[in-house]
């Protein structure tokens, strides 16, 4: 069992949608993922991001799955980079070079955005105090 939640967002013009799934533990959140994609996934991974394709192969709407063993803001901040990298890459054309790197496969991008998200706000929650 797990809690789920919907975001949406109208910042690329459509409404885009994205489910989080919050399971208990990172073994029920690596079933779930499994059970998604048919694949077996990592047991390092501490959070999945999933996608619902159309007929061109643009991501619709995507699927982040989360554990309450790793629900960090490092954690969160890398899917959820993973799932706007998706959605705004597929608005792009299909001619256009970044699309074949914006998606929720680029583990670069989104560690480069968690660095930088996370590193400011651990620097900003040190000066409150």
């Amino acid at each position: 069992m797990s809690d789920c939640y919907r975001l949406a967002s109208t910042a690329l013009g459509s409404r885009v949608t994205v489910h989080a799934h919050v399971h208990a533990t990172a073994e029920a959140m690596l079933a779930a993922a499994a059970a998604f994609t048919g694949e077996t996934l990592s047991e390092r991974a501490q959070g999945v991001t999933q996608a619902w394709w159309d007929e061109e192969e643009r991501a619709t709407q995507i699927l982040v799955q989360l554990n309450e063993e790793h629900l960090t803001h490092d954690v969160i901040s890398h899917e959820m980079a993973h799932a706007a990298h998706a959605l705004y890459g597929a608005t792009l054309p299909d001619d256009a070079l970044a699309r074949d790197h914006l998606t929720h496969f680029n583990e670069t991008l989104a560690h480069l955005h968690t660095d930088l998200y996370t590193g400011l706000l651990h620097k900003l929650h040190r000066r409150r105090r």
